[in-house]
Formats: structure tokens, C-alpha cells, sequence
């Protein structure tokens, strides 16, 4: 499957994830309507690895052998990775470990479903997106376009990735209702606070896909450990004094702590100016400051009571439309730059050609 990725085929590997998922999904929502049971979460969680695995040994025949012959040309990155992802885990669960010895159940429980609502877009796109993106920052390393790939890429992310969580954040409450039902508002306020704490870390996230092909393992270590000293502290203090809203607070304060690091640590490793880093981010800015204004109109002139499930598409459409009309505005603007809205434009052209 490494094999297709370079060759940056990834028509098998959007295979994978999609029988993968789509039979986790249909296997937890069953077990979920016939019997109740939380067992339809294990059994979902267990089932979409499983079969992405089997499916993958369909798509690229192979007999596995388990040997360390190659162990020296691997242990680097392995040892490194290991504490990396150690001290990752520690960072991630930090809150819900301490949460529940101060604060009551119901509360923790409204945390855990914002939390994991907050993680979808990370899930949905950033997770997906780390082997395509590894297999073009290898291609361009070779032939000495890093720089101009890396930052398209994370230009393409936070065009994407940004408008998302910031309709998350705004319309919390009513996204609320629609996913989990009106006997969940209550968790609107913390989904909210999650979702801003997840923009603050937009800057970051193909750093690791880049470290990973620079042979830098090491850095996300120290990345890992950065976050580490800001986030436990902060979460330990901000939960005993303040509870829920002090694990938010500590959540955006360790967001700003990885960006930061990933700044310095990208500018080190591919020679890429922060100032370079940042400015990608600007055009989804100004774009989602019109599209803004829409929601909030939304918010304030639509009931979302009666007519939730209408006024919410109506909203989420609305949305949508503004923030892509300013989009390609301010790229027209910029003198049509390569990126992720040249290829969309050129793409739906094509498209009308046929037409």
C-alpha cells in the first residue's frame, strides 16, 4: 500500500477507508438498534481496521514475514516515534483523566461528546490526508520544491479545515441538536470552546507528514514534549479551579504551544520562514469574515426551533456559498496563484466544458 502511495495513487487507499468505515458504521449502528448496547462502539472500533487490513491484502497480494533483518534502518525513527506518540497520548487524554474526579458525571459526559464532535474534521480530513501528503513531500524533496509544496499544502488545509471548525464553533447549539438531540444543549458551550481551541492549531498540522519524510522523528518528540509541560500544568490547575472551562482554556493554551514549536521546528527543517507559514492562512481569514456575517444573521433572524433540521441547512448553505464566492474573489485578487483554488477552478471547468 506504501507502494501506491508513491506512485501517488490513492484511488485504494480512498477504497480503504471507505469500506473500512462504511462496515464499522453499519455494523455499530445495528448492533446499536437491536440491542442498546455500548458494545456497538467496541465492535465498531474493532471492525473498520480489520477490514481495511483484510481489504488491503486483496488490493496488494503479499505473504508476510516476520523478521528484524532490517531493524537498524528502522530504529531510529521507530525509537523516536515511540516516545513521540507516548508523550501524544498522555497530552490527549490528559483532560478526561482528570475531569472526572472533580467535576459530576453528567458534565464529564457532555465533555466526552464535544470532544469527540470537536475531533471529527481531524478525523475526517487531517488523518486521511498524512499518507498522500508524506508521498508529495518525498517527491518534492527530490526534485527541490519543498518549500512550494509544503506551504500549498498547508494552505489547502486551513482553506478547508478552517471554515469547518469555525461553523462548528458558531453554531454549536444547533449543531448540537441536530446530531445528538435537544437533551444535549448543554454540551453546545463546551463544543464551542473546543472547535476555537482546534483553529489555534491549524499551522501545525503538516509538520508531522514533513518531519516523518526529513527523517526528523526526533522533532515531533520535542513537539510532543513542548505540549506536554504547557498542557498538563495548565489542565491540572484549570480543571481543580475551574472545571470544564479551565480544560478548554488549557486545551487552546497547548494549541498555541505546538504552533508555535511547529513554526520554529518547520522553519528548521525545510528552511521555511515563519512569516511564510502564516501568511498561506491569510486569504481563509478574509474569507471567512463575510461568511461569518451570514451565520450570525442566520443565528439571530432563523428560530431553529420548529424548523430546525431547514434552518440549519439553510445556514449551513448560506454559509458555504459566502465563503467560497469570497474565496475565489480574493484569489482573482491575488492574481490567480497556483493552489488548491486554481486546481478547484480548473477542475469545474472542465467539468462545464463536458457539459
Amino acid at each position: 500500500m506504501v507502494a501506491f502511495d508513491k506512485m501517488l495513487d490513492f484511488r485504494r487507499r480512498g477504497l480503504l477507508e471507505l469500506f473500512g468505515k462504511a462496515t464499522a458504521a453499519a455494523l455499530a449502528i445495528a448492533i446499536a438498534t437491536t440491542t442498546g448496547s455500548y458494545w456497538a462502539i467496541a465492535a465498531a472500533t474493532i471492525a473498520a481496521p480489520a477490514v481495511m487490513m483484510s481489504l488491503s491484502y486483496v488490493m496488494a497480494p503479499m505473504w508476510p514475514r516476520l523478521t528484524l533483518a532490517d531493524w537498524p534502518l528502522f530504529s531510529q525513527i521507530a525509537g523516536w516515534n515511540f516516545v513521540s506518540q507516548t508523550l501524544s497520548a498522555v497530552n490527549w487524554q490528559i483532560d478526561r483523566i482528570l475531569l472526572p474526579r472533580y467535576v459530576d458525571t453528567a458534565s464529564f459526559g457532555r465533555f466526552a461528546a464535544a470532544n469527540d464532535l470537536a475531533s471529527l474534521p481531524s478525523q475526517a480530513i487531517v488523518a486521511p490526508a498524512m499518507g498522500p501528503l508524506m508521498a508529495a513531500f518525498t517527491a518534492a524533496r527530490d526534485n527541490g520544491h519543498l518549500k512550494e509544496v509544503y506551504l500549498k499544502s498547508s494552505a489547502s488545509l486551513i482553506l478547508v479545515l478552517l471554515p469547518v471548525l469555525f461553523f462548528i464553533a458558531t453554531f454549536a447549539g444547533p449543531l448540537i441538536k441536530v446530531l445528538l438531540g435537544p437533551q444535549w444543549e448543554a454540551a453546545g458551550p463546551i463544543l464551542a470552546g473546543l472547535a476555537f481551541a482546534g483553529l489555534l492549531a491549524l499551522p501545525s498540522i503538516p509538520m508531522l507528514p514533513l518531519a516523518l519524510v526529513m527523517d526528523r522523528s526526533r522533532d515531533l518528540a520535542t513537539r510532543s514534549f513542548v505540549e506536554l509541560i504547557v498542557r498538563v500544568p495548565l489542565t491540572l490547575i484549570g480543571i481543580i479551579m475551574f472545571g470544564i472551562p479551565g480544560a478548554i482554556v488549557a486545551r487552546a493554551g497547548s494549541a498555541i504551544a505546538v504552533c508555535v514549536s511547529s513554526l520554529s521546528l518547520t522553519r528548521a527543517m525545510a528552511n521555511i520562514a515563519i512569516r511564510d507559514q502564516l501568511a498561506v492562512a491569510i486569504r481563509p481569514l478574509l474569507a471567512i469574515v463575510p461568511a461569518s456575517c451570514v451565520l450570525f444573521l442566520c443565528k439571530n433572524y432563523l428560530g431553529f426551533d420548529e424548523t430546525l433540521y431547514r434552518d440549519f441547512l439553510a445556514s449551513g448553505f448560506a454559509y458555504c456559498l459566502t465563503y467560497a464566492a469570497s474565496i475565489h474573489v480574493l484569489w482573482l485578487l491575488a492574481k490567480r496563484p497556483s493552489g488548491i483554488e486554481a486546481t478547484i477552478v480548473g477542475i469545474a471547468s472542465a467539468y462545464l466544458r463536458r457539459r
